[in-house]
């Protein structure tokens, strides 16, 4: 328990310093975010998800809970078929219950489950020495736009960039490009909640 605190203190201010780094380029408008995302510890969001490296784009909606940097749970909305999916992590362990034969079973942490998760953004963004932020637009609305490299030899998720509303203090999208520059998958978010 107090090395979990160790821990956790030590990430939040890694995370201070990273954002007070971004707060020095992009001004005053982005303190409120920056203090946001320093303090995020837990958060909970309506996500969807859009794979677009399949032949036809694939669709998931869910509902993220997540602790930064830690355990998570994702469950499935839609599609129907899906509907009621739930995986969780805790404790290096992927436990995944399926709604239809109500029974759960261990998982693999599989990365490209990893990267449409907020938190794992933020540890990828903290870690990473070339990661930078600007002020953005994103459909007329002001956003900071974040941008990290994801670690790994993965071919479709090199890097991945999130836009975050200035004035409602909430991440709006987050996009995993890959090593040629497109975007393979599309995370969009919607009824942001943290601590």
């Amino acid at each position: 328990m107090r090395e979990q605190r160790i821990v956790l203190f030590t990430f939040l201010l890694l995370l201070s310093v990273v954002f007070y780094g971004c707060q020095k380029e992009g001004g005053n408008a982005s303190d409120d975010v920056n203090l946001v995302l320093s303090k995020m510890k837990y958060y909970e969001v309506d996500a969807t998800v859009t794979f677009l490296k399949d032949t036809q784009p694939n669709v998931i909606k869910m509902k993220q809970k997540a602790q930064v940097g830690g355990s998570y749970t994702m469950i499935i909305e839609s599609p129907e078929r899906l509907k009621g999916y739930q995986v969780s992590y805790e404790n290096n362990e992927v436990i995944e219950y399926n709604p239809i034969t109500k029974t759960s079973s261990k998982g693999k942490v599989l990365t490209a489950r990893n990267e449409i998760l907020l938190g794992n953004f933020i540890k990828h963004y903290l870690e990473e020495s070339e990661s930078k932020c600007e002020k953005a637009t994103l459909d007329n609305v002001k956003a900071i736009c974040f941008e990290t490299i994801i670690p790994g030899d993965y071919k479709y998720m090199a890097s991945e960039k999130l836009w975050f509303d200035e004035n409602k203090k909430a991440p709006i999208k987050m996009e995993v490009i890959g090593v040629d520059g497109s975007t393979s998958i599309l995370i969009e978010f919607e009824s942001f909640k943290y601590n």
